[in-house]
């Protein structure tokens, strides 16, 4: 549990955090819908994410540059040998060109990236707080599966399927440029995500939906070289980008800093209250903080350490980091 928590914190944590406050941001701050709120989600953390999936794909362009270039030697070896023979040649071709064994995964780092954001943005949104406040369209409820289509007695999750279409889709566009065997993962997590997502609420099946889109899009761009209307001013544009997200790692490293400071909150409205001889007094704690009003980001934790002998019990209770309701009994 000791390893799975410190790769948890090393690759996860931060993730979940940006995609927390990124949603915070507008959700709160500007105001917006869930649906909303999602989408610009979705967007960001795909342009943040586009670096990591650029170097993805030139590992991924050389490892195809080198398997072009042996397939011919090793084609004519495997016609012609058999056995240990074929192997030892097959191992001096592959060394001949620099090649190793472990390399073949490099063609499945595009996949592997995905893993992280995905358990970031499926811890996050199903810990979300108002979710059933969230809809779109047919989809009434976020914190639900969306069961648009019934038939009968049976009620059939549309999301899931328009989310595999998409992400088919965008496997198809970026398989043109590779062989069936290597394309083949493409489609066999896209199916994965299909089973394992149809029942999630829909929350995240429409956030997962939007990513595939986004894929979809960018993959139409580089292989119909849309992209080229951005090379002209790709200077300008690699400025905004590398100011954008300085000023977000700034943000993130400031907001991790004040996630450690212990704040103080003060007590007021206080209530008496008589239940049978009980004297209790109903108080309010409040946070005083207009930045993260009505926040997940922080928790409020009562410390009874700092209360006078005199009480007999404090019980704090509520989930808001603003104001959360607690008792104080006095003693018989």
């Amino acid at each position: 549990m000791i390893l799975f928590d410190i790769l948890y914190n090393i690759t996860i944590y931060p993730i979940e955090f940006i995609i927390e406050i990124i949603f915070y941001l507008f959700n709160n701050v500007f105001k917006s819908g869930y649906a909303t709120s999602l989408f610009f989600l979705s967007l960001i953390i795909n342009f943040i994410s586009l670096p990591l999936y650029n170097i993805a794909e030139s590992w991924q362009a050389k490892e195809r540059v080198i398997q072009e270039k042996m397939k011919p030697m090793i084609d004519n070896i495997k016609a012609v040998y058999k056995g240990d023979q074929r192997y030892l040649l097959i191992r001096t071709c592959q060394r001949i060109n620099g090649y190793k064994t472990i390399y073949a995964f490099r063609g499945t780092l595009g996949l592997l990236i995905q893993i992280p954001f995905f358990l970031a943005a499926y811890n996050f949104i199903h810990n979300l707080s108002g979710l059933q406040l969230g809809s779109f369209l047919f989809i009434k409820d976020f914190s639900k599966p969306d069961g648009i289509l019934n038939i009968g007695n049976i009620s059939v999750n549309i999301l899931p399927f328009i989310m595999t279409l998409f992400s088919l889709s965008a496997g198809l566009v970026y398989s043109k440029k590779l062989r069936f065997k290597e394309s083949l993962p493409l489609y066999i997590v896209s199916l994965i995500f299909l089973v394992l997502l149809y029942n999630s609420p829909s929350g995240l099946v429409f956030y997962w939906t939007l990513n595939c889109l986004f894929s979809l899009i960018k993959n139409i761009f580089i292989e119909y070289k849309l992209y080229k209307v951005f090379v002209v001013n790709k200077n300008k544009i690699l400025k905004c980008y590398n100011v954008f997200f300085i000023i977000l790692t700034i943000i993130f490293i400031l907001l991790l800093s004040l996630g450690n400071i212990e704040r103080k909150g003060y007590l007021g409205d206080f209530e008496f209250l008589n239940e049978m001889d009980n004297y209790k007094y109903i108080g309010t704690v409040k946070y005083y903080n207009k930045l993260f009003r009505n926040s997940d980001i922080f928790q409020l934790i009562g410390n009874k350490n700092k209360f006078d002998d005199i009480l007999e019990d404090v019980e704090f209770f509520g989930i808001s980091t603003i104001v959360v309701n607690f008792s104080i009994k006095r003693k018989n």
